[in-house]
């Protein structure tokens, strides 16, 4: 059996960006579901309110690219 380093080194790397974005958001999606410890409590922490911003910010960059010279 292939280990995670080889998979992504051999197969997943070789992917235009747009399909590992794509694989990244159906493996995280099925973890999610299936995790029993998710928080599911309607309160947002600061840890909550950073990772949501986060991933906002990822998704923004993957869909219309960096612009870092506007900062």
């Amino acid at each position: 059996m292939a280990t995670a380093a080889q998979v992504y080194r051999d197969t997943v790397r070789r992917l235009p960006r747009t399909e590992r974005l794509r694989l990244a958001a159906l493996i995280l999606d099925e973890i999610a579901a299936r995790d029993e410890l998710a928080d599911a409590d309607d309160n947002w922490d600061s840890d909550d309110l950073h990772d949501i911003a986060a991933h906002a910010f990822a998704c923004a960059d993957a869909r219309y690219g960096s612009h870092d010279d506007l900062a």
